[in-house]
């Protein structure tokens, strides 16, 4: 899933910066990678979430 969502976040940042002229610096490409895996995370393990917060801290 990790692999998945790098891609998908660094694809919609090309594509702003590409269709939008907009720009991110790194730290807000970082913070929504981990907000789009945290999301992700949350939809497939609703049960135990605590799983979810070790995956990020391991990151």
């Amino acid at each position: 899933m990790v692999p998945t969502c790098i891609w998908w976040t660094i694809r919609k940042e090309r594509n702003q910066g590409h269709f939008e002229g907009k720009k991110s610096n790194i730290q807000k490409i970082k913070a929504d990678c981990l907000g789009i895996y945290y999301f992700w995370c949350k939809q497939v393990a609703i049960d135990n979430i605590g799983n979810v917060f070790n995956a990020i801290d391991w990151l």
